[in-house]
């Protein structure tokens, strides 16, 4: 499982400062959600490597380094909209 997230990380499907989930790590690796476990051990030998860092406030595992700056429309893409309410909510229709 190490070895999945590991070349995950350096193909850039995880990118540096986001966030990791240990139960959607254990599914894209093709175990079944029970294996959790395994997951978080996996973030923890990466952790000894430099590759995944977790914060001392809430443990969350993230991929170690900055995360990039994207600008807002690439962050959060088709934002207008996302919400059934939240045109109406403006007076828009």
């Amino acid at each position: 499982m190490a070895d999945h997230l590991r070349q995950a990380i350096k193909k850039g499907e995880h990118p540096a400062g986001s966030w990791l989930s240990a139960r959607r790590i254990a599914v894209e690796a093709g175990c079944s959600e029970a294996s959790v476990e395994r997951a978080f051990l996996a973030l923890r030998d990466l952790e000894a490597e430099g590759l995944v860092t977790f914060s001392p406030s809430s443990g969350r595992p993230r991929v170690a380094g900055e995360a990039e700056n994207a600008d807002r429309p690439t962050r959060i893409p088709a934002r207008a909209g996302m919400f059934p309410w939240s045109s109406r909510r403006r007076g828009r229709r």
